[in-house]
């Protein structure tokens, strides 16, 4: 039985399903389709694309003008178009959290060297470290209490990947957390069109520079939800519980984008 899969998941699951296979969203893909290539490229978005009840079968969006001025404005900061273009041009080579993210990543979970230990045990190690530790890690003017806290995020979020079916063996072969940085630039691009910050005719080649980062980087896309739900824990603080019904949809249901469109 699923320690995550609660009442309040179990609403939001069907709630994704019934608006995503709504007539309102298949008459939304039907007037403005995109070829499968494209399809494809807004996949990668589709974490936050899902959460926020939008299809990844068309470039067009459900909320309004307003909503996504709002959006934008409140998540990320993004008010006008010179923030918009900087967000997506710095997400799509993975320069948002991920420097922060993957040096604690690789070099402290993945190593062993903080895999799975207390807050106490993590604390005496990095306090302990040396200089020269700190430099080969990466870790210079990462504060300790950012690094701490994003190990205590990646804990509950390597449980939440595990109840979702994933086996250690599937998760050790996340190298990176970058994929929290690519899955940004689908909404934000999206919905910085709608808010009419940034044009579609421009936007693709920062989704396509995404995608095309990302799969250097991972192999499918479960390795690449893995990467996402990692590195948000990590660089962002959020181990993911938010968000366990949005991912369930991904991984399992028929409907999913993740079984509709290629990752290479």
């Amino acid at each position: 039985m699923s320690k995550y899969y609660g009442l309040i998941d179990r609403i939001a699951m069907k709630r994704i399903t019934s608006v995503l296979q709504s007539n309102k969203i298949r008459q939304l893909e039907a007037d403005s389709p995109v070829s499968q290539e494209r399809q494809r490229l807004l996949t990668f978005g589709a974490v936050l694309l899902t959460r926020n009840l939008e299809s990844c079968r068309t470039f067009q969006v459900k909320a309004d003008r307003q909503t996504a001025v709002k959006v934008l404005d409140e998540w990320w900061g993004i008010t006008n178009r010179e923030a918009a273009l900087h967000a997506v041009e710095y997400l799509s080579i993975a320069a948002g959290h991920t420097p922060v993210a993957d040096p604690i990543y690789q070099n402290l979970i993945l190593r062993k060297r903080l895999h799975l230990v207390s807050q106490k045990e993590a604390l005496e190690y990095l306090v302990g470290l040396t200089d020269q530790q700190i430099e080969e890690f990466g870790l210079w003017n990462v504060p300790v209490p950012r690094i701490i806290s994003g190990l205590d995020s990646y804990q509950i979020a390597g449980e939440v990947l595990t109840d979702l079916g994933y086996s250690e063996t599937e998760l050790s072969w996340v190298s990176s957390t970058a994929a929290w940085d690519y899955g940004r630039v689908g909404l934000i691009v999206r919905y910085g069109t709608k808010a009419g910050y940034l044009e579609e005719g421009e936007t693709w080649e920062f989704m396509r520079s995404a995608a095309d980062n990302a799969i250097r980087v991972y192999r499918n896309w479960r390795e690449y939800l893995a990467g996402y739900v990692i590195g948000r824990a990590i660089g962002y603080g959020n181990n993911s519980t938010d968000i366990y019904a949005t991912l369930r949809y991904l991984l399992h249901n028929e409907n999913s984008p993740f079984r509709q469109a290629l990752f290479y």
